[in-house]
């Protein structure tokens, strides 16, 4: 029989052997003492078999300890592996996730801006058309009273300031209202401003309505400096024209 295991060989041989010495059937010879020594050298290769067997069994007990302890490393260095892995992957997952939020925030910004932007703009045109018609107006006025001016009729050149400082004090007290008014709902947005809670990266409406909260304050703010230098220019105006009136009457 062939074994394929060296110690299964050893093991085998060790056996048969054990048998020998147990059957006491020995080979040697008829000549004096023969069985004896035929006893001592299968006790000798008995003892040599079993040492060769310890040896070997030592050995590959040290083998497998290695493989063991060299599995062992493995699989920890497998799991450390696996944990790395796990962690960049969800690293990524997270950058991949702030990314597609910093896109959709930045795309709703972009859109929020141009709107504000459009907006601005109409309102600019507005306001420069509204002042193309005041200085048209103002020009019309101040020719009207160069004319009246030069016809030289005192009761005609009353009319005409009476006229005027009635128009301008209506269109002051339009713009008083006007201002006041927006004082108030200027104080009130820069509340809700204030109210909001605090800016959050991954809060893309709370972005885009807090900007956009910031943009009509800074708009509001603009109108509200104009519709000022309106006042003081209507004032001035109102100023002129009293003065006008009284040189007139002290004539």
């Amino acid at each position: 029989m062939t074994y394929r295991d060296p110690l299964d060989a050893a093991r085998a041989r060790i056996s048969a052997l054990e048998d020998l010495l147990h059957t006491r059937r020995f080979e040697g010879g008829s000549e004096q003492g023969a069985d004896v020594r035929a006893l001592s050298e299968a006790r000798a290769a008995l003892a040599e078999e079993r040492a060769e067997h310890a040896a070997r069994a030592s050995e590959n007990r040290g083998q497998v300890a290695e493989l063991e302890e060299r599995i062992e490393a493995l699989e920890t260095e497998l799991i450390d592996e696996r944990a790395r892995r796990a962690a960049d992957v969800s690293l990524l997952r997270s950058k991949l996730e702030e990314a597609d939020r910093a896109v959709s925030s930045n795309a709703s910004l972009f859109e929020a801006e141009q709107t504000m932007q459009r907006a601005e703009v109409a309102a600019q045109s507005a306001r420069l058309s509204a002042q193309l018609t005041h200085k048209e107006t103002h020009i019309r006025e101040l020719r009207e009273e160069i004319r009246v001016h030069l016809a030289g009729e005192r009761r005609a050149i009353r009319a005409h300031y009476t006229a005027r400082v009635r128009a301008v004090g209506t269109e002051l007290a339009e713009q008083g209202d006007r201002a006041r008014r927006l004082e108030r709902g200027l104080d009130e947005a820069r509340e809700a401003v204030s109210a909001l809670p605090p800016a959050d990266v991954r809060d893309r409406e709370g972005l885009v309505e807090r900007e956009l909260a910031k943009r009509k304050v800074a708009i509001a703010e603009k109108e509200l400096s104009r519709i000022r230098e309106r006042i003081e220019r209507l004032e001035r105006e109102l100023q002129r024209i009293t003065a006008a009136e009284a040189e007139l009457a002290s004539r």
